[in-house]
């Protein structure tokens, strides 16, 4: 468990027209503001800064594996990595500047090593994520940011073992929006999803564009390109990605908001998690050795 008190300030960059905050703690992106004091990165009133849980928002990574655990109900949701401590590479963290939160950079990086324990290492089973409780092989991700009149985030992970194994990722993105009830999504008409707010898994496609009128979650089955339409705030998001097999989109509507006690009861209408990943089957498998990276950049335009 983290000490919240000895969390590092969040590192501050300032692009050409845009502004970023990012916590070392899960290397999440906490803000994103372009041009206006409107925010493009939502980020809760009641998100917890306490170096424990995930704030609710921003853009926390999912590592080595998204959703809840395949074997272990107690094992934390979307994996070990948005909740670490990563380690900042650049800028120099040891700067009196960089240490008060002050960069005139546009660039970070941050890294995180995981080795499982000595005699989970040592097991000579295949195992994939969510087995025996946690995740029994060595890997080293890497972040970069890059913040300029765009959102650059690259995630790298290379695995550090003598065996191969299997892992999901995601970028969870919190995108604000003026009111969920005018947004939409282009880019995936055609795609198929895993529809996750039925009792049971229903394989569907996408006809058009994405509208929200309840409880959303779905995994997109599409390595496109998608822009998130807002009139309200009079924009266009546009999300594009390489090395993503998949697009996640999630809203808690009214009816399930209030199972989360960092959402204040109308914040569903306030947002909109459009997640970039490679997740269920289309997880990434790594022979020793190999690295697979993906990448996700936002641009915002205005409506005309």
């Amino acid at each position: 468990m983290t000490d919240s008190s000895a969390l590092p300030t969040p590192l501050n960059l300032e692009g050409s027209s845009s502004r970023a905050s990012i916590s070392p703690f899960g290397a999440q992106v906490l803000e994103w503001t372009v041009d206006s004091d409107t925010p493009v990165i939502w980020m809760s009133p009641l998100a917890a800064h306490d170096g424990v849980r995930t704030p609710r928002g921003g853009v926390p990574i999912c590592l080595p594996w998204f959703g809840a655990h395949l074997s272990d109900p107690e094992a934390p949701k979307h994996g070990f990595a948005r909740t670490a401590m990563w380690t900042q590479i650049s800028p120099d963290p040891a700067d009196k500047d960089i240490a008060r939160g002050e960069s005139d950079s546009t660039y970070a990086e941050f890294a995180l090593a995981h080795s499982p324990s000595q005699n989970s290492s040592q097991s000579d089973q295949p195992v994939q994520p969510g087995a025996d409780g946690y995740f029994p092989f060595s890997f080293e991700a890497n972040l970069s940011i890059d913040v300029t009149d765009s959102l650059m985030m690259r995630l790298t992970v290379t695995n550090t073992d003598t065996r191969p194994f299997t892992f999901q990722e995601a970028f969870h993105t919190y995108v604000a929006v003026g009111d969920i009830k005018d947004v939409t999504i282009e880019g995936l008409d055609g795609a198929f999803y895993d529809d996750k707010s039925l009792a049971r898994d229903h394989s569907r496609k996408q006809i058009g564009e994405v509208t929200f009128v309840r409880y959303t979650d779905r995994i997109y089955h599409s390595d496109a390109n998608v822009q998130i339409r807002d009139p309200r705030f009079r924009r266009i998001v546009s999300i594009e990605k390489s090395g993503s097999a998949n697009t996640i989109v999630w809203n808690p509507w009214s009816d399930t908001v209030d199972q989360f006690d960092d959402l204040e009861s109308r914040a569903w209408q306030e947002f909109v998690c459009v997640e970039s990943g490679n997740v269920a089957d289309e997880a990434i498998e790594l022979e020793p050795g190999q690295s697979h990276t993906m990448t996700v950049s936002i641009y915002v335009d205005s409506m005309e």
